[in-house]
């Protein structure tokens, strides 16, 4: 939970659960034997990239900034995630409302949306 509420100390559980859905790890987290609490070891190494990946979205999510830039954001995900996080961010999902998001990728399914 600490690495999540990170990026804005001040969130609810309740928001670290929605933001992590949104970013398409909640679940993951969930299997871990201690859930929100497990230690994912220095600069996440017991996570593979694709988590990260996720982690990192999430805490952005979290952050509730205006204006959300994308970097090759999703390179190691999988399309059904990638997908499932475009869906929540981009395609009219609450979480992109009222934001400016600019992404930087190479997949055309991502920047055909």
């Amino acid at each position: 939970m600490y690495n999540l509420k990170y990026a804005n100390p001040g969130v609810s559980d309740e928001e670290v659960y929605e933001a992590c859905r949104a970013a398409s790890i909640h679940d993951r987290i969930l299997s871990f034997v201690n859930g929100y609490d497990t230690k994912v070891g220095d600069r996440g190494t017991r996570l593979s990239g694709g988590e990260k990946q996720r982690v990192a979205i999430a805490r952005t999510i979290l952050k509730n900034p205006k204006i959300i830039m994308l970097d090759e954001a999703t390179s190691a995900l999988d399309s059904e995630t990638e997908q499932q996080i475009q869906a929540k961010l981009i395609r009219g999902g609450s979480l992109g409302q009222d934001r400016t998001l600019l992404i930087i990728a190479l997949s055309s399914f991502m920047l055909a949306r």
